[in-house]
Formats: C-alpha cells, sequence, structure tokens
C-alpha cells in the first residue's frame, strides 16, 4: 500500500471509528486501481449478500427543494418556513434545536440590506452543513475526489448572485470545495418517507465505477449505507459501483459520465459492442434490418456498421434518432396502453426490442401500470416487460442489483393476480422462491415493501445489520 492509500485508509478508520461502525476483520482495504487513483478492494473472497462495509454521512442534506418536509428530521408534519426568514421548513419540534438555530444563525448572518433568502437556500443546505464540521470530519472530505470545472458549485452562486448574500472568504473557498466533492461524490438517500436526500459517505466515495457493479447498497432510518456484495467477489478484485443507469446503452453511459463525472469509461461492457449480447445499442440497418452497432464503442463520433450487410452509419445520425425517439417516450404518460402500442408500432422499423429507448420504454410500463384494475390483458403485457428486463439483468451480470429486487418484487404481485384470475403465466416462475429473492436484496432496506418486511418476520430474520456485520 502506497502512502496516500494508507493516508487514506487512517481517515476512513477515524471516521467509522467515531460513529461505531469500524470492523477490525474488515473485508476491504484501500489500493492504487489501474481505472482511477485510489479504489476498494476485497481482502477475501466475498459471497453474495455479505456486508462489505457499512458508512455514515459525514453531510446529509435536500438533492432540492423538499414540499412538506422538514430540512433536519426529514418528517412531513405540521411544517412551517422559519420565522426568522433563512428560507428552511421545519418541523415544530426542531425549529427551536440546537441544529436549526446554528444554521439559521449562519444564513442570517451573511444578510445585507439588499439580500433576499428564498426557499432555494434548501438546496444549499448540505453544503452549508460542512461549515460545521470538525476537523477530523473536513480532513474527510478533503481527501476526496472534487470537480472543479466552473459547472460545479452554482450553490454558492445562487447565494451570492440571486440571493445578495455576503460569505467570508475563507466560508466561501470551503463551500465551494464542499460543493466540488459533493458534486463528485454524493449519493442519493432514500429515507423512510419524504423526498430523495443527497449524502455524502467517504468510504464509499472511493469505491471506482464499472458499467458491470459488484455491489448494491441500502439505506437504513439513521441515513446508514449498507453495502452488500451483488455477485461473488474474489480476493484482490477491486470493488465497483455504477455511477450510471443500468439499463442506458454504452453511448448513452459513457455521455453521461464524461457531461456529469469527468470521465470516459472503458470497462468489460463499454468494449463489447454487444454489450454481452443485449444489443442495447442496436439500431435497425435501413437496408436489411439488420443490427447496426458501433464498430468501436471507445470511440465517440465513431462509425456504426451492420452486422449482416456492412453498411456503415454515422454516429451522430444515430444519436439524433436516440434522442428523437426518447423524447417521445419521455412525454408519453396519460393513457398509456395507447402509447405503448403506438410506440411499438412507430418504433419497429426503426428500432428492435432490445435498444435501450424501447427498454426502458418497456421498464417505464411496468411502473405506469397499476395493479388489481388493469385487464387480464395489460397484466399479461406487464408481466412480459418484467420478464423481458430481468432478462436483461441477468446477461449484463450485475447480480442481486437493487433493480433486480424492484422487479422481482412486482413480478411475484402480478403472478399472483394472474393466478387469482386463472391465468398461469409462465410455470417455470414460482412467486414463493421469487419473493424471497427480492426479499433477501432488500435486507435492511428502509425503503422496503410491507410485503417484504412480513417475509422477514415469517422467516424470523433480524432486519438489524448490526447482527451479521459483527
Amino acid at each position: 500500500m502506497d502512502g496516500l492509500c494508507h493516508e487514506t485508509e487512517k481517515i476512513i478508520e477515524n471516521h467509522l471509528r467515531r460513529r461505531g461502525i469500524w470492523k477490525d476483520e474488515k473485508l476491504w482495504e484501500v489500493g492504487k486501481s489501474r481505472f482511477s487513483g485510489r479504489g476498494v478492494y476485497a481482502t477475501r473472497d466475498i459471497q453474495p449478500g455479505e456486508i462489505i462495509f457499512v458508512d455514515s454521512p459525514v453531510i446529509l442534506g435536500p438533492r432540492a427543494i423538499p414540499e412538506n418536509t422538514c430540512v433536519s428530521c426529514y418528517n412531513d408534519t405540521n411544517i412551517v418556513l422559519c420565522p426568522m426568514s433563512c428560507g428552511l421548513y421545519l418541523c415544530p419540534s426542531c425549529l427551536d434545536g440546537d441544529k436549526h438555530s446554528q444554521e439559521c444563525a449562519k444564513i442570517n448572518s451573511w444578510k445585507t440590506e439588499k439580500s433576499f433568502v428564498t426557499d432555494r437556500m434548501m438546496i444549499c443546505l448540505a453544503p452549508i452543513r460542512s461549515l460545521f464540521l470538525d476537523d477530523s470530519d473536513r480532513e474527510s472530505i478533503s481527501m476526496l475526489e472534487a470537480h472543479r470545472e466552473p459547472q460545479h458549485g452554482i450553490e454558492v452562486d445562487l447565494m451570492k448572485k440571486k440571493m445578495l448574500l455576503e460569505l467570508c472568504d475563507e466560508e466561501e473557498n470551503w463551500i465551494r470545495l464542499t460543493c466540488a466533492v459533493l458534486d463528485a461524490n454524493s449519493f442519493e438517500v432514500l429515507p423512510k418517507t419524504g423526498p430523495t436526500l443527497r449524502g455524502l459517505f467517504p468510504l464509499s466515495s472511493l469505491l471506482n465505477h464499472s458499467c458491470v457493479p459488484n455491489v448494491m447498497h441500502v439505506f437504513d432510518e439513521d441515513h446508514h449505507m449498507i453495502l452488500k456484495a451483488a455477485k461473488p467477489i474474489k480476493k484482490g478484485e477491486e470493488i465497483f459501483l455504477t455511477y450510471s443507469r443500468i439499463l442506458w446503452c454504452t453511448l448513452s453511459r459513457r455521455t453521461h459520465l464524461l457531461r456529469t463525472k469527468h470521465f470516459a469509461c472503458e470497462c468489460p461492457r463499454c468494449h463489447d459492442p454487444t454489450e454481452f449480447g443485449t444489443n442495447l445499442s442496436a439500431m435497425l440497418c435501413e437496408s436489411c434490418s439488420g443490427f447496426v452497432l458501433p464498430k468501436n464503442p471507445l470511440i465517440f463520433n465513431g462509425v456504426w456498421t451492420c452486422n449482416s450487410c456492412d453498411r456503415q452509419v454515422e454516429e451522430s445520425k444515430i444519436a439524433f434518432i436516440m434522442s428523437v425517439l426518447a423524447k417521445r417516450f419521455s412525454d408519453v404518460d396519460e393513457d398509456h396502453m395507447k402509447s405503448f402500442d403506438l410506440f411499438r408500432s412507430k418504433s419497429e422499423k426503426i428500432i428492435p426490442k432490445c435498444n435501450q429507448v424501447s427498454l426502458e420504454f418497456m421498464y417505464r410500463t411496468i411502473w405506469i401500470l397499476g395493479g388489481a384494475e388493469l385487464s387480464d390483458e395489460h397484466f399479461q403485457i406487464k408481466g412480459e416487460c418484467l420478464k423481458y428486463v430481468l432478462d436483461v439483468l441477468m446477461k449484463l451480470d450485475v447480480g442481486a442489483s437493487k433493480m433486480r429486487g424492484l422487479l422481482l418484487h412486482e413480478l411475484y404481485k402480478c403472478q399472483k393476480e394472474l393466478i387469482s384470475r386463472g391465468i398461469v403465466m409462465d410455470e417455470k416462475f414460482n412467486e414463493d422462491e421469487i419473493l424471497e429473492e427480492a426479499a433477501e436484496i432488500y435486507m435492511f432496506d428502509v425503503s422496503a415493501p410491507e410485503i417484504i418486511k412480513n417475509v422477514w418476520k415469517k422467516k424470523n430474520l433480524s432486519t438489524d445489520w448490526n447482527d451479521y456485520f459483527f
């Protein structure tokens, strides 16, 4: 282990010890990554479902302007706007609390006669909270990667240019650094109730990206992140999360990562034009209806070639068609089944069923179609969409991902409803096995559906990760 990795691990150990979540027999270590600076590696073979580590946020705050949600405890009862005009919404019990008093006083100290504070202050709250951290937590922030590009740090510009607040140089510089670190490393946190939050988890932030991740994470009610193996991980293997959407094609993922994370992925999936046989990027050839795929997926603005007649197409044309179809797809909401049939009829000569846009339309269909009020036909369509997307996830080799758990839960409900109507969708799917697998994936997740929690109770499983981790 080199000096930087050793020092990083010491900072992480201090962070975890102070929060009571350090484990001496840890399953991870920090080391040099061939992909990006530092990385996190397995210290022994790890089996699917094992907890690799538990992390806690040094900063936690709203991702957007939360409606009717307290910015301190994240409850949604009797919410009021702070009478001291700091722009924050709180519940009565937090209004006079020490945490809010500190934040309120700081915001008001920046005001001048020209200042105009709005509720947009809530999206600035996470970086503002970094001002109150002690030296150890500041060290955790300073050790992480930061995005220094001009588009990052908009929270400071919002406070200075829109609300006309005056920050001292030292505070402004620290908040800008925190914003740059948050933009590079923050996680979307799913609380038990209310809107999503963003949190900065020091150890989790060291995990590098792969479009073929080998871990998944969930959150408990105290906002701990529990990182679990999604598939077998060998000793010495790097531990990867994904920073992008699993169902996006290579062009979409690499473009998004380059724009938001400032690197172009070159993982095994990105190297493969077929993306492990899923052909998520495929367009239909205008000449022969073969699959048009990128000749070299790692080259932006490269040439795409038909796998049947060798006809070549410029990537710019592919990107344009994809964007038009995606726009059509995103506008669909009401009367979805008519839109579903229309989409299939209009797109079937342009993209195959396996294309990203078609797959995302299926995924959207799964969630738009409700439950018991559906017709038999619509339920069967929902079931077929579920099975198809699950099959794609299997081919992509992402293991026991959170998305798989979500889809298995929906498939269980779909199967049960069809069986109650005397319809057998697929005999090879055992609904009880489906639900049990979903329950294993959801384990420790505060947002787990009630039916999943009932499985845990039925099997007398402890839902406290402490019982499995220490």
